[in-house]
């Protein structure tokens, strides 16, 4: 008996109804297919074969992965943390990378990897302004804080890496109208990655230790590049 049948014919369900996604009598919402997490997808798979798509190519023994888990540096410290926030959601992620054991999206970047992209997908909607507990950490500045965060729990230099990116996707209507430009902006992402670390400042520093080590600490190697500065304690 041929056990890769049912799983074959199951899939060919699936095609046929996502392949009918673009008619007026189709049985589901051409959303669930047509979106941006989908969009994004054929992208990276294209990339990934030799198709100029994105603003930059994969390097040698590079992946893609969708829907990948970020870590972070704000994370709860303790329960009732008023300042913690939830693990990252990454559209897609490009790069050296491996998943964390006991996880099947929680990454973790190779002890020798050497590029790393977060790539977002937005269609005709802007980036999120912030979090629930850090209103005005808006999504591209967590999503470069998750990068950096990566890269120290790499244990490596920023100078080891060579393809180190956030890279946003989006159509070129919405890119030629600003709607991203402030939020994009060097400045920006490093004015409000700052002024998260600072709302620690007050904080007992008994209490303090995020992931191993102080928000002061945070920024010692990758975002020092954005010439953000740290609360004094």
């Amino acid at each position: 008996m041929n056990q890769s049948a049912p799983s074959t014919t199951a899939l060919r369900q699936v095609f046929a109804l996502l392949e009918s996604a673009s008619f007026l009598e189709s049985n589901i919402q051409p959303t669930l297919l047509y979106n941006e997490g989908w969009l994004l997808r054929l992208v990276l798979s294209a990339a990934e074969k030799g198709v100029p798509s994105l603003p930059f190519h994969f390097l040698q023994g590079a992946r893609w992965f969708s829907e990948a888990l970020l870590s972070s540096a704000f994370l709860s410290r303790y329960r009732g943390d008023q300042l913690a926030e939830s693990l990252t959601h990454a559209d897609g992620v490009v790069g050296h990378f491996r998943f964390s054991p006991g996880s099947k999206a929680g990454l973790a970047l190779d002890s020798n990897g050497t590029q790393f992209v977060v790539l977002e997908a937005k269609i005709f909607s802007p980036l999120s302004k912030g979090t629930k507990r850090a209103r005005d950490f808006d999504q591209a500045a967590r999503n470069v804080a998750c990068i950096a965060q990566a890269l120290r729990r790499s244990g490596r230099s920023v100078d080891q890496w060579t393809s180190l990116a956030f890279c946003l996707l989006a159509p070129r209507v919405q890119i030629e109208s600003g709607i991203f430009t402030g939020q994009l902006s060097k400045e920006s992402m490093a004015e409000k990655i700052a002024s998260r670390v600072s709302a620690y400042k007050d904080e007992d520093r008994r209490l303090v230790p995020i992931m191993g080590h102080p928000p002061a600490e945070f920024h010692a190697d990758p975002l020092h590049r954005l010439g953000i500065s740290y609360p004094e304690d």
